[in-house]
């Protein structure tokens, strides 16, 4: 009884915010955005600086989900936007491309074994921190190495990203990482990033919304607001 009844009420609230123009400099809305762990680390600071600045009195939820569980989120009218490596997602909502991203290898600065350059065969030898969100399949790089009948060595598997700058610090394991999180841990002290010894295939970052929020005023506004912080990030990478 609750969902169901839950599910009606954002469908009047969304009809309402059709009807009622978005005026950011004024409006004390609240979103709800589906993000991974690197999300809330790479775009997330990003995004609240840019609010804090054309529309500070909005708010933001951020819906920590398993990505299969992100369909039902938008259907159900509790996420309003997405943003993410998600092309199984693509074919059931609208979405737009911000930018390109590659992986590449994070690890302390005074590692022992690993010094400038990152061969093959040293990447197999070491020891991995690996993520493994939940509800979601073989990552790019385990597809990569599939591939090419490849292993690595598995220390520790993680259900996201946080703990794996300060676990890479202070032990001799590596970990392969979206190349975004280069740029927003680059001062982390301690920690180096090299590319990678094989080719893994780019994932494209993008941001995705239900069809009942495409003309929504609000929604809109938020997702021209994301388009031109990316659209920054992308030019000055």
């Amino acid at each position: 009884m609750i969902e169901p009844l839950e599910r009606a009420l954002n469908t009047v609230r969304q009809s309402l915010s059709h009807a009622t123009p978005f005026a950011p400099l004024k409006s004390e809305r609240r979103f709800n955005l589906l993000l991974t762990d690197v999300g809330q680390s790479a775009y997330l600071p990003s995004l609240l600086a840019y609010l804090n600045a054309h529309a500070p009195h909005v708010g933001i939820d951020v819906l920590h989900l398993p990505i299969d569980g992100y369909p039902k989120a938008f259907m159900d009218g509790v996420a309003d936007i997405a943003v993410g490596y998600l092309p199984t997602l693509y074919s059931g909502f609208h979405h737009q491309s911000l930018f390109e991203t590659s992986q590449v290898c994070m690890l302390r600065a005074d590692h022992p074994d690993i010094r400038g350059n990152l061969s093959l065969e040293q990447y197999l030898a070491a020891t991995h921190v690996v993520v493994e969100p939940m509800g979601r399949g073989p990552g790019v790089v385990e597809k990569a190495l599939n591939k090419a009948r490849l292993e690595r060595k598995v220390a520790v598997r993680l259900p996201n990203i946080s703990a794996g700058p300060l676990i890479v610090r202070c032990t001799h394991h590596i970990m392969t990482v979206p190349a975004q999180i280069q740029r927003f841990q680059e001062n982390l002290a301690g920690v180096v990033f090299l590319p990678l010894p094989f080719d893994v295939e780019v994932m494209d970052i993008r941001m995705l919304w239900h069809e009942r929020t495409d003309n929504d005023p609000g929604n809109q506004w938020l997702r021209g607001a994301i388009s031109e912080i990316f659209s920054d990030v992308t030019t000055n990478r």
